[in-house]
């Protein structure tokens, strides 16, 4: 919130499994409404545990009783027009991951995934490939480390290793990936002049794997 500037924080709690029928409804208004009070009550609490006082932003709290929990996030993203939406892996909540997974592909606004021991920022890695997108990550990631008092992030370019078994060519595979490096090298170079990184030291990491995927787990 201090980073951004942000006028309205939404805090929510969706409980897929609190479908209740109708006519319960109809018998038992208050009790439901005893349901959503308590948490609201809960979550006012722990929110009060941070430094909220000199946030400048509207905080609100919301339940969600009732539907998909996916569905309803989607749905308040899209209403409230939602530009990041911050989640914390649960090992209570089933697949819990997938979850995650699900809300990054399908969200229409950036997601920040926390784990479940997350407790602060330490170490900060932004995978990069060079390209505008890749600067705004790694612009982001900058202010965030200030913020958090972070003097180093760490910046990575995996290079994917192209199968030369069947190629005809003058240097071993120790050699090749050397070159790749190298390359690498050059373009991140090239790369960091066009970030703006002032106050913020970058590490850059330069790998090469045949699978970029399994090149960033590597290094995480």
């Amino acid at each position: 919130a201090k980073i951004a500037g942000v006028e309205n924080i939404y805090i929510n709690f969706i409980n897929e499994h609190h479908n209740v029928p109708e006519y319960i409804k109809n018998i038992y208004p208050v009790n439901h409404f005893s349901i959503n009070q308590e948490v609201v009550n809960k979550m006012r609490e722990d929110i009060l545990t941070f430094h909220v006082s000199d946030i400048k932003a509207n905080v609100f709290f919301n339940v969600f009783d009732e539907g998909s929990v996916f569905d309803n996030c989607l749905k308040f993203i899209s209403e409230k027009q939602i530009d990041l939406v911050i989640y914390r892996k649960n090992p209570q909540f089933p697949d819990s991951t997938g979850f995650a997974i699900k809300l990054v592909r399908r969200s229409v606004c950036s997601v920040l995934v926390l784990t479940e021991n997350f407790s602060r920022y330490n170490n900060i890695l932004v995978p990069v490939d060079f390209s505008s997108h890749s600067r705004e990550a790694l612009e982001t990631a900058i202010l965030f480390s200030k913020f958090a008092n972070i003097s180093k992030v760490s910046l990575l370019h995996v290079i994917e290793h192209p199968n030369i078994s069947n190629w005809k060519t003058e240097h071993d595979h120790e050699e090749f990936v050397e070159i790749l490096k190298k390359h690498g090298s050059k373009e991140g170079e090239d790369f960091l002049k066009e970030c703006q990184t002032t106050g913020v030291e970058v590490d850059p990491i330069f790998k090469v794997d045949e699978n970029i995927e399994n090149g960033i787990q590597k290094v995480i």
